[in-house]
């Protein structure tokens, strides 16, 4: 099973990689005209709140790694809490249509253990609104949302489309500066 599960996890990850790849051209413009993103940095990461536009699961993280960046994965309470406060610094509020973001928790392919997607582990922390996560099999994919000014998760079907949240390391930022001439990003703070 576990075998099984690298596998899969190999090969999305190889095939993300490679759609990017081919397809970012025309879906997302040529990269040295890429607009400059506007990142947040906490501690030794970078973020992204990715709203302007919804896509679903595989859509948002297509978005990220174009970036240099992959969907979130949320390690901590405190890491949720910053999230949380820039989300609502950022004008979003319980219930607005714009609250929701899909950060890189799975349980994809297996269907029985929650994953971080882009680094293959098991999610050592998790903050679920009150009765997730849905029992509904379709639903494998993590998304946040603010509930009563607090950043909670439910599963929801991958398919679905919301915002996202995107984060990079400062180190993966610092060597994508000198290529990328995202030089001016790397001392932007909240």
């Amino acid at each position: 099973m576990c075998f099984k599960f690298v596998r899969v996890f190999i090969l999305v990850n190889a095939f993300l990689s490679n759609y990017v790849n081919a397809q970012n051209l025309d879906q997302f413009g040529d990269p040295q005209y890429q607009p400059s993103l506007h990142l947040i940095t906490n501690g030794n990461k970078s973020y992204y709140i990715g709203d302007i536009f919804q896509g679903n699961f595989f859509r948002s993280e297509q978005f990220c790694r174009q970036h240099g960046m992959n969907l979130v994965s949320i390690s901590s309470s405190e890491e949720n809490d910053f999230l949380k406060t820039v989300i609502v610094k950022q004008g979003k509020k319980s219930g607005d249509e714009s609250d929701e973001f899909w950060t890189s928790g799975t349980k994809l392919p297996d269907s029985h253990k929650w994953i971080w997607f882009t680094t293959g582990r098991t999610i050592p922390y998790f903050n679920w609104l009150k009765g997730q996560p849905d029992s509904n099999k379709d639903y494998q994919c993590i998304q946040a949302k603010i509930t009563n000014d607090v950043l909670q998760w439910s599963n929801k079907d991958c398919w679905e489309e919301y915002h996202f949240i995107c984060e990079t390391t400062r180190a993966v930022l610092e060597g994508t500066a000198i290529n990328n001439d995202y030089s001016h990003l790397i001392n932007a703070r909240y």
